[in-house]
Order: C-alpha cells, then sequence, then structure tokens
C-alpha cells in the first residue's frame, strides 16, 4: 500500500521540478524593422527591465525610446531593427530585453 503513495510524490515532484525547468529556457521576442538598401557602419544599442510573476513588467516603449536613443547617439541614421526579448527564470523573474541594430550615414 505505500509504494504506490510513494510513486504519486514522485511523480508530483517530477512534474513539479518539469515545470520550474520549463521556465528556464521560455524566450519570446517581437521585432521591427526599417530597411534600406543603402549601407553604412553598423552600431548596436541594448535596453533591459526585470518583472516578476509577469504582473510587474517595465514598460517596453521606455526601453525601445532608451534603445534607439542610444543609437542616435551613436549615429544610426537608417535601417533601424529593434528586437524585444522575454525570458523566463523558474517562472518567477523575466529579464526584458531590447536589442537595437542600425547603420550610419557611411557612403
Amino acid at each position: 500500500m505505500r509504494l504506490p503513495v510513494l510513486c504519486v510524490f514522485v511523480l508530483v515532484g517530477l512534474a513539479v521540478v518539469c515545470a520550474l525547468a520549463g521556465g528556464c529556457v521560455t524566450i519570446r521576442q517581437v521585432s521591427c524593422d526599417n530597411l534600406s538598401a543603402q549601407r553604412g557602419d553598423i552600431v548596436t544599442s541594448r535596453a533591459q527591465g526585470i518583472g516578476v510573476l509577469h504582473v510587474i513588467v517595465p514598460r517596453s516603449e521606455e526601453l525601445e525610446d532608451r534603445a534607439l536613443a542610444d543609437l542616435r547617439a551613436k549615429g544610426a541614421v537608417r535601417n533601424v531593427r529593434l528586437r524585444l526579448t522575454v525570458r523566463d527564470f523558474l517562472l518567477v523573474v523575466q529579464l526584458y530585453e531590447v536589442h537595437g541594430q542600425g547603420e550610419t550615414g557611411g557612403q
């Protein structure tokens, strides 16, 4: 009689571990592009924010604005691309990152 009860606890424990470990690799992405045929020097930027339980989250507009301002300060004027990435860590903490890339006005 004790063996089936032990098996249930083991299976529940494995299910909990799998659910928590699955959150370590969850990545969601969104990207925006503004491309032209001209080429210049490539510059990059990054802005980050942290969220908790998907309840407390940074505003994506603020992250985008910071990444764009950094790109502009580095001279990016065309072929600007932004990518928002969200990574879950143990389903509790989320890391929000906006990666930006653009090209300068080179000939």
